[in-house]
């Protein structure tokens, strides 16, 4: 997100997993490495894990933090398909929630989705 910030681009399109342990993280592929994943791991080991250039997996609320800071580029965000319709539903519920809704500001934010049952969701 940074670097498309110093970039100037019009829109930045993140995927949203939720973990093991309900946590909201941001990266494209459920797959991490081997024996770690998005979807099958704990927040804190996912944590622990260093990105190329030291960066590391962040939260949504991190990512969204962030993006307050160039509230001209829009946002779009997808939901990743998650293994049960119980857990698609908490992740859209947790993404709604009042502690992140302010933060997207679903006037510059499209809600994107990899899985049918997610649509009907948002």
């Amino acid at each position: 997100l940074r670097r498309a910030q110093e970039e100037g681009v019009d829109g930045v399109e993140f995927d949203v997993h939720l973990t093991a342990d309900d946590s909201l993280v941001i990266r494209h592929d459920n797959m991490i490495e081997e024996g770690l994943s998005c979807q099958g791991s704990n927040y804190e080991d996912i944590r622990a894990y260093l990105l190329p250039h030291g960066n590391r997996i962040p939260t949504l609320g991190e990512w969204l933090d962030q993006a307050k800071k160039t509230p001209e580029i829009k946002m779009m965000l997808e939901l990743k398909a998650q293994g049960s319709e119980e857990r698609e539903k908490l992740l859209v519920s947790k993404c709604l929630k009042k502690k992140y809704a302010p933060a997207i500001c679903w006037t510059r934010c499209i809600c994107s989705r990899s899985s049918p049952r997610l649509l009907t969701r948002c």
